[in-house]
């Protein structure tokens, strides 16, 4: 990694139409009847199942390889190309580590030369029953990132809490909150995290 400041970029709902794949996918699969506004990221509650049964409808969205198939937010590249004048760009997901190679492939095909690196969080590989609430502030942290563009609310306020400017993406039934500490800013869409790094020290 270079002297110049780090970005680091969720993936889910900040790069990728995750939430619309997910209930897509669900309701073709299992017949529920979700739609985009009801997602959040506690999948035995959002389906209404035991534990067990979420665990294993993880499994299939990976074999089934339903991450690889998701659209990508297209204002967002252009956005990246202005950023990575000025910073370093980094991918920073909580998704399984058994994503990873189709994650990959996924970031190489809508944003090819844009990420340094790619960071499996491992959040959701650390437990079985898909509750865990940890956040990624520490390893961010770890890594030395100044700044987070994630879509969860607890991703956002952990990074915060280690100093690092955040911006809380996209107006989402599952960010809606009010009262956020000074460094987390709200951007709705990659629009407005373009006007916040155009106010930076380092300007676009």
């Amino acid at each position: 990694m270079s002297s110049r400041e780090v970005i680091a970029v969720d993936i889910d709902d900040v790069l990728a139409a995750n939430a619309v794949g997910f209930v897509e996918f669900s309701n073709k699969k299992w017949g529920t009847n979700l739609v985009p506004n009801d997602y959040h990221d506690h999948w035995a509650e959002l389906w209404g199942v035991e534990n067990h049964e979420a665990v294993v409808r993880a499994d299939t969205l990976v074999t089934d390889r339903v991450f690889r198939q998701y659209n990508h937010l297209e204002d967002a590249l252009p956005v990246l190309k202005k950023l990575t004048r000025k910073y370093d760009l980094i991918v920073v997901t909580a998704r399984r580590v058994v994503a990873k190679k189709d994650t990959e492939d996924w970031i190489n095909e809508y944003f090819e030369g844009i990420f340094k690196e790619i960071h499996f969080a491992g959040i959701w590989d650390e437990v079985n029953d898909h509750s865990i609430q940890k956040g990624k502030g520490e390893i961010l942290r770890d890594i030395g990132v100044h700044y987070l563009i994630d879509d969860q609310v607890k991703h956002c306020k952990t990074a915060a809490e280690h100093g690092i400017q955040t911006l809380l993406f996209g107006n989402y039934t599952w960010n809606k909150v009010d009262n956020l500490p000074v460094n987390i800013n709200k951007v709705a869409d990659w629009k407005q995290v373009e006007e916040f790094f155009s106010g930076q020290k380092s300007k676009l």
